[in-house]
């Protein structure tokens, strides 16, 4: 069994100019074949929205944890499913700055995890670096945009 992480960034069009059944398929053997029991993510993008979905869907036993700030007041933080397939969880004790919540919540989901799941064809996204940073730790880096 593993746990797997998500930093990517898809645009709510892609999906319109995709074949949705090609993509779901890639996630559903992404998820069998790595044996995943456990995915960590932070709602940053619409890609973790709409893999969190899918995987809720395709494998419902599958513990989907949303990395976040508890300490913030903001109630748009969180998306909830009928299912409650979010779990969040806050991996420190105080508020972070704005500035830093991702890079703390990748760092804490680079240590914690295996596997990095992402979605990514841009040098200047931010996922580039989680990217970088989780092959530098060992880490198997599975990119759904190159196998689109």
């Amino acid at each position: 069994m593993s746990t797997a992480f998500l930093c990517g960034n898809i645009d709510e069009n892609y999906f319109k100019s995709v074949d949705i059944t090609n993509f779901i398929n890639i996630i559903k053997s992404i998820i069998e074949e790595n044996n995943i029991e456990k995915i960590y993510h932070c709602k940053r993008t619409f890609f973790d929205v709409k893999l969190c979905g899918i995987v809720s869907f395709l494998k419902p036993d599958i513990e989907i944890i949303e990395l976040r700030d508890i300490h913030k007041k903001d109630n748009d933080y969180r998306l909830r499913q009928s299912n409650n397939a979010y779990l969040p969880f806050c991996p420190f004790e105080t508020e972070i700055e704005n500035s830093k919540l991702y890079q703390t919540l990748y760092d804490y989901a680079t240590e914690n995890s295996e596997i990095l799941i992402t979605y990514s064809k841009f040098d200047d996204d931010i996922s580039q670096q989680i990217i970088k940073k989780a092959e530098e730790r060992g880490k198997k880096v599975i990119n759904i945009a190159e196998m689109i």
